[in-house]
């Protein structure tokens, strides 16, 4: 069920560090040339360390590659 508000959640699912894949939406979305993609991760430290943001396996990370197509030709103001 999607909210009301004009938002489409595109993925929502736990991560596994061995499981890093691509996920392919069926069906596909439409996403307009003034749309904003909004990236929201949610974090769970088992430990008793402080652990920080960045690109190591030992820090959180939250990256995500997005794909496109077809390029758009206007730009929003």
């Amino acid at each position: 069920m999607q909210p009301d508000d004009g938002t489409t959640t595109l993925h929502d699912s736990p991560f596994a560090f061995g499981e890093q894949v691509n996920y392919f939406l069926a069906p596909r979305v439409a996403v307009g040339g003034c749309d904003t993609i909004h990236v929201e991760c949610t974090y769970t430290n088992p430990t008793s360390q402080t652990i920080t943001f960045g690109g190591s396996s030992q820090a959180e990370m939250c990256f995500v590659g997005l794909y496109r197509y077809p390029k758009l030709s206007q730009s929003c103001q």
